[in-house]
């Protein structure tokens, strides 16, 4: 699965999971994160794709190896939290 497609899937389940969350129409607090959802979905499947152990070490292959494909990678704590 590419970016592309992940893309297209969130634009078409992002309208109806919003019908369903508890806090939708509050107004949301803090800042916008640099990811966009279709981004860390990306990371997170090729993660399991991958043979890394750990997610952190994975991470810190992703920021050495792909910043290309990510421009805006945040800090591995960050994404995590």
């Amino acid at each position: 699965m590419c970016l592309f497609e992940l893309d297209d899937f969130w634009k078409s389940f992002e309208q109806e999971w919003h019908k369903y969350l508890i806090d939708s129409g509050k107004l949301k607090r803090g800042p916008e994160p640099e990811l966009t959802t279709p981004e860390m979905m990306t990371i997170v499947i090729l993660y399991h794709q991958s043979n890394y152990r750990t997610f952190k070490h994975f991470y810190f292959y992703v920021c050495n190896y792909l910043k290309k494909g990510f421009p805006r990678l945040i800090s591995y704590s960050g994404f995590v939290h």
